[in-house]
């Protein structure tokens, strides 16, 4: 949708990014998601395709979170801000940690949300995250 902030944030590791969509209202009004995509390339390596490969929410979504308001990738980990969680005070913040694991046959691929992470010190109107 319009107001959904796709590419708000971005981050690339090797042949998988992160996009954050800030504004996606599909768990509530603008509690946000995160797509996955992954690059492929041709035999001859001339041509490459972006696909979709999964999208990321919040375990515990809610109005105004603004999960995906940033993003971070490492190998298999993904690290996803939500500046506008009210957890620890209004909009305090926080972030959350996923993780990828791949089938036995490599063909199947599930994120699953291992953490959140709050500030050690949390206080409303923080934006942690």
């Amino acid at each position: 949708a319009s107001s959904d902030n796709f590419g708000i944030s971005v981050s690339l590791y090797g042949n998988t990014a992160l996009i954050g969509a800030s504004g996606d209202d599909d768990k509530g009004s603008d509690s946000g998601k995160v797509y996955v995509f992954t690059r492929a390339y041709s035999a001859d390596g001339t041509l490459v395709t972006w696909t979709e490969q999964a999208k990321l929410y919040a375990n515990d979504p809610a109005s105004s979170d603004n999960f995906g308001i940033s993003v971070s990738l490492y190998g298999n980990t993904a690290l996803i801000g939500a500046s506008g969680d009210d957890d620890k005070g209004s909009d305090s913040g926080k972030v959350y940690v996923f993780t990828r694991a791949y089938s036995a046959d490599g063909t199947l691929v599930t994120w699953t949300e291992q953490a959140k992470l709050y500030a050690n010190d949390p206080a409303s109107s923080d934006n942690f995250g």
